[in-house]
């Protein structure tokens, strides 16, 4: 069995790095794409090596290398296509050169312009809304944004590509790491706070004391996933504010422009100044709740859905504003696309 299993692997390498000899065999408008595909085909050359060398050795060993080298195919077969639009002509090449600069500016901020080498691949893409695919370890210092081919007319759409950036600056600077245990904190906090609902909800944790919430082991299996979920939003929200950060109001009047996805969340933050006046009128062109005496009021629209959770926000002393934000699933790997 592990020989027809080896053999099929082999296979499929070599039709792989087979397709990846043609493709770089194309034009290239700027050298970042094609040095992708040259470090992609390098990879898996080593990969196709080292299933040759394995033979007929131990069935688990060469099993799991089978395994492991079909896993990486799956993984990067769709940053290849990614990479191939990236050279057709709904690209618009001349935001590429201003994008990478700004890209480099943020990822190397102590570099000199010359020493700068992170790539950027910027791809049209069959999404309504910008993506970006998470840092890939064999591919370092490279950042992949695709922009959506059908909003290719709208020049507004661009700040979003700050936001598609801010994923990478959160993977380059470890901040999940840094926060977790923040988020864990708060977390285990409001589950103490309300212990009795919580046990409630969770009966098989009536034995468990409020402050050993945090050490018995069934407790915090039931609540790791709210602590995935809040890390994942404290992520978005990052992204959100480096977007911000960037492109300034242009961001803003870019989320005014742009079409809904499936899921919209509406989000609160506090700004200072005329800020908050543009923060209101992005959240209000078409995505946000009524607005109340207090303030805007946040809502979770389902479009598919007539149900709608409305959610109350307190101003604060500087002024609240809301703008809608774009929710999707993202598997933990590192080929996902994290759409905004």
């Amino acid at each position: 069995m592990s020989i027809q299993e080896l053999t099929y692997a082999r296979q499929r390498l070599r039709a792989f790095v087979q397709e990846l000899d043609e493709l770089l065999e194309s034009d290239f408008p700027y050298s970042d794409s094609e040095d992708v595909l040259k470090n992609v085909r390098d990879l898996f050359l080593s990969k196709l090596r080292r299933l040759e060398r394995i033979g007929d050795g131990n069935p688990n060993v060469v099993r799991q290398e089978c395994s492991r080298t079909l896993q990486a195919l799956l993984d990067f077969l769709p940053l290849l296509g990614f990479v191939v639009r990236s050279t057709t002509v709904r690209n618009a090449f001349e935001l590429r050169g201003p994008l990478r600069r700004m890209v480099r500016m943020v990822l190397e901020p102590t570099m000199a312009p010359s020493a700068q080498e992170t790539k950027l691949v910027l791809s049209s893409e069959w999404f309504y809304s910008p993506f970006t695919y998470r840092p890939f370890p064999e591919l370092p210092g490279v950042v992949f944004i695709g922009l959506p081919a059908t909003e290719s007319a709208n020049p507004l759409l661009i700040p979003l590509a700050g936001h598609e950036l801010g994923h990478s600056v959160w993977v380059r600077y470890h901040l999940e790491s840094q926060l977790v245990p923040e988020i864990t904190k708060r977390v285990v906090a409001i589950i103490q706070g309300m212990w009795e609902e919580y046990i409630q909800a969770n009966p098989e944790l009536a034995g468990v004391a409020a402050e050993d919430v945090n050490e018995d082991m069934f407790a915090v299996a039931s609540f790791e996933l709210a602590i995935e979920w809040a890390t994942r939003q404290v992520e978005e929200t990052f992204c959100d504010f480096l977007g911000l950060r960037l492109f300034g109001a242009a961001y803003f009047y870019c989320l005014s422009t742009t079409g809904v996805g499936s899921l919209v969340v509406v989000r609160c933050y506090a700004f200072d100044g005329d800020s908050i006046e543009l923060a209101r009128s992005a959240a209000s062109s078409g995505w946000c709740g009524a607005r109340s005496s207090a303030g805007y009021g946040c809502a979770i629209v389902l479009p598919t859905d007539s149900r709608s959770c409305r959610v109350g926000a307190e101003p604060s002393a500087r002024g609240s504003g809301f703008f809608p934000r774009r929710v999707s699933p993202t598997r933990n790997h590192a080929a996902t696309s994290d759409r905004i």
